[in-house]
C-alpha cells in the first residue's frame, strides 16, 4: 500500500485505496458516470463526490473505503449545487482579474486602429493580466478543494469559508495531496478526452471519486 507519510504512528492518505475505490462497485460507478453526462442532472454525481470525501474523513486506521450508497437524492442534488456555488465564489477574484484584462485589451483595440505602435502595449496588458489571473486561479483553487471538503464534512455552507479551511490548507500534508491530485486530474482528463462521447463523463466521475477520497483523508489529518 502507498501512504503519504506517518505521523505519530498513524498513516495519512492511503493512495492505493483512493485509486481503486471507484472500481470497487461497478454498478455504483456506472450510475455515477451516467449522471455525469447531463448538465444539472450531474449535480447528483457531484453531491456524491462529497459523500466520498465525508465517508473517509474519520480518524481510524482501518477505514471503510466502500463506495457510499446512492441514496438521499435530495441532499445529493442540493450539495452538488452548493459544490458549484462554493467553487464559483472562490474563483470570482481570478475571473474578475482575467475579464478586467480582456476588457482593457478590447478597449485598446480602438487605439490600435488609430495608432500603429499601440499593439505592443495591448499585448503586454493582456499578458500581464493573464499571468496574474493564472497565478490567482491556482492559488484560489488550492483553497477551494479544502473548502468544499470542509462543507462536506461539517454539513454547513459557512464552513467552506471558515478560518479552519485556511489553517488546514497551510500544511505540507495537504500541499502534497493537492499537487499529486492536480497532476493526476490533468493527465487523466487529457487521456480520457480521446475516448469518444463518454470520455468526459468518465473522467469527471472517476477522477472525482479518487480526488475527493484523498482530499477527505487529507482534511482529517491536516
Amino acid at each position: 500500500m502507498i501512504y503519504l507519510n506517518e505521523k505519530g504512528g498513524d498513516f495519512l492518505v492511503n493512495y492505493a485505496e483512493a485509486f481503486k475505490r471507484p472500481f470497487l462497485d461497478i454498478k455504483k460507478l456506472v450510475i455515477g458516470i451516467l449522471l455525469s453526462f447531463v448538465p444539472i442532472i450531474n449535480f447528483f454525481a457531484t453531491g456524491y463526490l462529497l459523500e466520498c470525501a465525508k465517508s473517509v474523513a474519520v480518524k481510524k486506521k482501518k477505514k471503510n473505503y466502500a463506495l457510499p450508497e446512492w441514496q438521499n437524492w435530495g441532499s445529493l442534488f442540493v450539495n452538488g449545487l452548493l459544490f458549484y456555488v462554493i467553487s464559483f465564489i472562490y474563483m470570482l477574484v481570478p475571473f474578475a482579474i482575467f475579464w478586467t484584462g480582456m476588457a482593457k485589451a478590447m478597449g485598446g483595440m480602438a487605439q490600435l486602429l488609430a495608432a500603429k505602435n499601440a499593439a505592443p502595449q495591448i499585448v503586454t496588458t493582456m499578458g500581464a493580466y493573464a499571468v496574474i489571473a493564472g497565478v490567482l486561479f491556482v492559488a484560489f483553487s488550492y483553497f477551494m478543494y479544502m473548502a468544499i471538503v470542509s462543507f462536506a464534512v461539517k454539513g454547513k455552507f459557512k464552513e467552506a469559508f471558515s478560518a479552519d479551511v485556511f489553517k488546514k490548507a497551510f500544511t505540507m500534508n495537504y500541499l502534497g495531496v493537492w499537487a499529486l491530485m492536480m497532476v493526476f486530474w490533468i493527465a487523466a482528463s487529457w487521456l480520457l478526452s480521446f475516448v469518444p462521447y463518454v470520455g468526459a463523463a468518465i473522467a469527471s466521475f472517476v477522477t472525482g471519486v479518487i480526488m475527493f477520497t484523498a482530499f477527505g483523508e487529507a482534511y482529517i489529518e491536516s
